[in-house]
């Protein structure tokens, strides 16, 4: 953001020969419209002088958008005062600025976003394996109660009705007319009904629980990743068609090494998921677009098979995209998730050598990427 077309023109051309893609803007409202309109930027360089909104005023508005908030900021300014010395920023250089000072500052400043970052997702790790240690314990708690309970109200269902039929097959010792019918009864095996519902519903969750935490059946044989994904689409294909277009691009040649059940069960959160986030109110233009392309390795990186499942529903809220594969959380209404499906995929994922990360805007849409290792040639199961 520089107002000073020369300053600007002569900043790009720097920047540009040291390798970076450069966006230039002449004043902070400027700014603001192009940042809320682009992919984020790894870092601002923002002169503090400029008319309609200056390099202050900036920082304020982009302080309060959530998706602006944590980008670095490099202030520069002529102004000698205090007051420019002072700008909130993670680093201020006053003009005119030497070439070897503003890209050194430049370079330090994306190692210290990129370590923060790395720090992020180093806490949430050791948050989710935590958590999945006390998923373990508290899934065994609940395992060997629940199976008593649902043992004894299975019992009863089929033992009251039996009983209440001995009950009207025959009079009592004073010579009485069988038993009525009583409603009562019916209540109290709807009742039970009740129970056994929401004690199969626990048994679910803790399921989920031990899926998450510690993986009954983890062999890995080679896979074919788009067979699985078809196979999964064929689960939900009805419900996806009665809400939004399907499109698919599928790569060749996209094998992995995984368990098949557990990586289906990766892609079916993930197109439900897709599924809940579209609007009812706009059916006709609701679309899921799946992408698997095989990427070849990198320097010290293997292949890769990438798999990204694209919405364009409603997003997610800035505020809680930190939170979303935290076991039991959920913005979904109460009754339509338990908030595992994500924390559970985020598991398997890992498991298997890969990532799942997102990217999310409010009211364009979401897009999960789910990146795992390749499979090796003539690999054998594990």
């Amino acid at each position: 953001m520089e107002d000073d077309a020369d300053i600007r023109e002569a900043l790009g051309g720097i920047l540009s020969t040291e390798g970076f893609q450069v966006s230039a803007c002449s004043n902070g409202r400027e700014a603001l419209d192009w940042l809320r309109m682009s992919p984020k930027p790894d870092l601002i360089v923002l002169d503090l002088m400029m008319p309609v909104m200056d390099g202050w005023q900036f920082r304020v508005a982009q302080k309060h958008d959530p998706k602006l908030a944590t980008i670095p900021v490099l202030a520069l300014s002529a102004d000698p005062t205090p007051k420019a010395a002072a700008i909130d920023a993670e680093a201020y250089l006053q003009k005119p600025v030497d070439y070897d000072t503003l890209v050194d500052t430049i370079d330090r400043l994306l190692v210290a976003s990129e370590h923060r970052e790395l720090q992020a997702r180093l806490a949430q790790t050791d948050r989710l394996t935590s958590l999945g240690t006390l998923a373990a314990g508290v899934a065994h708690e609940i395992n060997n109660p629940l199976a008593y309970v649902i043992l004894n109200l299975g019992y009863v269902s089929h033992a009251l009705p039996k009983l209440l039929r001995e009950m009207r097959g025959s009079g009592g010792d004073d010579g009485e007319s069988p038993a009525e019918p009583c409603s009562a009864v019916d209540e109290v095996l709807t009742a039970i009904e009740h129970a056994r519902n929401g004690a199969e519903r626990i048994r679910e969750i803790v399921r989920g629980l031990k899926t998450f935490s510690r993986p009954e059946n983890d062999s890995r044989t080679p896979i074919d990743v788009a067979q699985v994904f078809e196979s999964t689409l064929a689960m939900v294909a009805n419900e996806i068609r009665h809400r939004a277009c399907l499109v698919k691009d599928f790569a060749p040649g996209c094998e992995v090494m995984a368990n098949e059940a557990r990586l289906g069960q990766v892609f079916l959160n993930l197109l439900v998921n897709a599924v809940q986030a579209l609007p009812d109110d706009r059916v006709s233009t609701n679309e899921i677009r799946v992408v698997m392309t095989a990427v070849a390795g990198d320097g010290g990186d293997g292949d890769r098979v990438v798999v990204e499942v694209r919405d364009n529903g409603v997003g997610i809220p800035p505020q809680v995209r930190g939170r979303i594969f935290e076991p039991f959380f959920t913005t979904k209404p109460v009754g339509i998730g338990t908030g595992l499906g994500l924390a559970i995929c985020h598991g398997i994922v890992t498991s298997l050598g890969g990532s799942l990360t997102f990217e999310s805007e409010m009211g364009k849409g979401t897009t999960f990427r789910v990146e795992l290792p390749a499979a090796p040639s003539n690999s054998s199961a594990t």
